[in-house]
């Protein structure tokens, strides 16, 4: 099972018609969510800036809860990935971080896609969304 935590609704739409499609997943819309859920769970997939959390704040705050992978989608690109703040977020805990605007492009979608597939272990499911 997947973990989502995402606000948009844009940006969550945009997810599950490139990346989720098939992939049992979760959604939450905050780490305050997330962390009343008794979701079984083995990978989260989190946006960067989402309501009670940004930058590196929000990989350290679902670390503390769990030992398990985090995937970060950013909207950060090119020097912000490179730099000082992609450390921060590796730092905290992060176990890859993926560029949120290239998810239009298909074969960068399907990467991310079977990254959380092989995490998972898992090739086909549904979805439900907690909030």
């Amino acid at each position: 099972m997947l973990i989502v935590i995402e606000d948009s609704d844009g940006d969550y739409g945009i997810y599950n018609q490139s990346i989720l499609y098939g992939i049992p997943h979760v959604r939450f819309s905050s780490i305050a969510d997330f962390k009343k859920s008794e979701v079984d769970f083995d990978v989260v997939l989190t946006d960067l800036s989402i309501i009670d959390s940004s930058s590196s704040e929000t990989v350290r705050k679902i670390r503390e809860e769990t030992e398990k992978p985090i995937f970060v989608l950013t909207g950060a690109a090119g020097i912000y990935l490179t730099g000082r703040s992609f450390k921060s977020i590796m730092d905290a805990g992060a176990t890859e971080v993926f560029e949120k605007n290239k998810t239009k492009d298909k074969s960068y979608s399907d990467m991310i896609r079977s990254v959380l597939m092989r995490e998972i272990g898992c090739f086909d499911g549904s979805s439900k969304d907690e909030g």
